[in-house]
């Protein structure tokens, strides 16, 4: 193996969990991180008043905390609910839905046709997809509706993969019926690569999801060099072989990458593979956390919002299901608001974006406004992965490699993938797999 460090760019948890794996084989490791922090997105925030809230909304599984060992850290979730709001009616899911006729028949009729083989082939679009899994009925009324909200995109330039992580109905009405009798919350929908069974439920670190990266730091015995960004990866003869920083060229018997893979071919200008992922793009959300009097004030922990009188497309009270989040007698909300970057939403002042949601939540919470403390806005440009078609073939490429020797890219940014934290630590371990066989063959 040569005698230069594997490189990682960013220290936040898919570039910690790649280290933690790299050093096990005994493999010298130096980590860049642009910002002040190794947590990367997945970061808590906690003010004065004793309300503790991630950017974004964050759950692990009691596997995993086990597999990190972090299980003495983390609370078990009893009740992790997810409800729709359609026509002023609030229908919880699945089996909310699953009472509506039109709703189950036209579901019905569309299993029936696809297991006829009607529909050789496959689906051509995330629409076709949807129509075929939940029937046309729901997929009009709820599932392409969400989709674009949270894509920011046409359900018809769209991949049909973007149903990759959802269940089959029938799995999750198994699942949520065993999660009630368990007084659990099974985990659907957040691990693709292990199976969801009853014994798989959400769990939730006390510190908030920020103190599972410490406690990968806290065990990791490497050079992390906080506040020093990277200003390129170097290549040479078609090899990565370093990183420039401010501080000079620090050469590379590897370069693991977490950035958005958007953003690795500006990294990386002399790779010229790399450059049809510029079109690649995420989908930008701003979050709203609205903290507020009382508690239990949403119909569920998660709400989603598929009409398009409403800014956001889902809201969720993360104390419902996780009470030492927020002080007694309080709460908040978490509004997810798709907004394309430059838009009116996005450049909105955030008291003015706060009024707006409050006045749209009072369907739901009919006394929001007297019950409102504070809010505090987040955006992201990089919420979510598109998968528009137009590049699909070269996502699907670049799933099985970078296309440049000594280069990877992991995490669900540098994957381009719409996993969760579960999936993330498999994946990441599984390719550093890859690196240390590479390493050893170079």
């Amino acid at each position: 193996m040569s005698d230069h460090p594997v490189v990682i760019v960013g220290a936040g948890y898919a570039g910690l969990v790649a280290a933690t794996r790299l050093r096990e084989q005994g493999l010298p490791v130096v980590i860049f991180e642009a910002s002040g922090s190794a947590t990367g997105l997945a970061a808590t925030f906690t003010d004065m008043d004793g309300f503790k809230y991630d950017f974004g909304t964050h759950l692990i599984t009691n596997r995993l905390a086990e597999t990190l060992g972090v299980t003495d850290q983390c609370r078990d979730v009893e009740y992790f609910g997810e409800s729709i709001v359609l026509g002023g009616k609030t229908y919880s899911y699945p089996f909310g839905l699953a009472t509506v006729p039109r709703y189950t028949l036209s579901a019905l009729k569309s299993r029936l046709v696809e297991a006829s083989g009607v529909r050789p082939g496959g689906h051509k679009d995330a629409a076709k997809w949807a129509e075929a899994t939940v029937g046309p009925e729901m997929a009009h009324d709820v599932a392409i509706p969400l989709m674009e909200g949270l894509a920011g995109a046409r359900a018809e330039e769209l991949s049909p993969d973007i149903g990759n992580k959802l269940p089959g109905v029938l799995h999750t009405l198994y699942l949520r019926a065993m999660g009630r009798m368990n007084k659990k919350a099974v985990a659907i929908g957040y691990c693709q690569d292990l199976p969801e069974t009853p014994k798989v439920w959400h769990a939730y670190p006390e510190g908030g999801i920020a103190a599972i990266c410490k406690s990968l730091v806290d065990r990791l015995d490497c050079d992390i060099r906080l506040n020093t960004p990277v200003k390129k990866i170097v290549i040479e003869d078609g090899r990565a072989i370093g990183v420039e920083t401010a501080d000079g060229v620090q050469p590379a018997s590897a370069v693991i990458s977490t950035a958005p893979v958007n953003i690795l071919p500006r990294l990386a200008p002399d790779a010229d593979v790399l450059k049809p992922l510029l079109d690649f793009r995420y989908s930008n959300v701003v979050f709203v956390n609205l903290f507020l009097k009382g508690r239990n004030l949403m119909p569920d922990v998660a709400v989603w919002f598929p009409e398009e009188k409403y800014d956001f497309f889902r809201v969720q009270e993360p104390p419902i299901s996780l009470p030492w989040t927020a002080p007694e007698g309080k709460t908040y909300f978490s509004v997810d608001i798709g907004a394309e970057a430059g838009s009116e939403l996005w450049n909105m002042e955030d008291d003015a974006l706060a009024q707006r949601m409050l006045e749209q939540l009072s369907d739901v919470v009919p006394d929001i406004t007297d019950r409102f403390l504070d809010a505090r806005v987040l955006r992201t440009k990089i919420a979510y992965p598109v998968y528009r078609l137009a590049y699909e073939e070269v996502r699907r490429e670049f799933n099985k490699s970078t296309g440049v020797p000594g280069l990877y890219s992991v995490g669900r940014n540098g994957e381009f993938a719409h996993i969760l934290m579960e999936d993330v630590y498999h994946r990441t371990r599984k390719r550093m797999e890859t690196v240390i066989e590479d390493l050893k063959a170079a």
